[in-house]
């Protein structure tokens, strides 16, 4: 390599990294926060979940989504009001049941909300559940919370 053309590449890179372009040391990202994460439920005859997410501050999440997910008994088959499969979140921790996914709903950025309907109820008392937080860029970390069961 000639003096001349080393002497030029010293200075460009000089130039770089003065203006910020390149750096001695690793940009070092924000890492998401542990939020607050609470599941309630409305219950008038249909069963309403309600998951709400906030930062650690008390702010709403600005985004994200909620995938909802209820215990189910395993071998019986969903929606068949004559043989229920819903379960309480015991039969997923024994093994007996299992988590079926209901669905996924973004949050509501003013409320921090995600609202599913989960339908009727008329004969089981009790129904675990449990739903995947995913933040995606709300600056909240994701979380799988722990179960929450409904009792009539």
């Amino acid at each position: 390599m000639s003096h001349p053309y080393l002497a030029n590449l010293i200075v460009r890179v000089a130039v770089l990294v003065s203006a910020g372009c390149l750096s001695a040391s690793p940009t070092v990202l924000a890492q998401p926060v542990t939020g607050f994460y609470g599941l309630t439920f409305v219950f008038d005859g249909e069963l309403v979940l309600r998951a709400h997410v906030e930062d650690g501050s008390g702010h709403p999440a600005q985004g994200g989504t909620v995938t909802f997910q209820y215990c189910s008994l395993k071998g019986i088959p969903s929606n068949d009001i004559t043989q229920p499969d819903e379960a309480p979140s015991s039969a997923c921790a024994n093994g007996s049941g299992t988590w079926a996914t209901l669905g996924r709903v973004p949050v509501n950025p003013e409320t921090g909300d995600a609202l599913l309907d989960f339908g009727l109820v008329s004969v089981v008392n009790t129904i675990g559940f449990r739903y995947r937080y995913v933040g995606q860029g709300t600056g909240i970390q994701n979380k799988l919370i722990d179960p929450v069961d409904w009792n009539r």
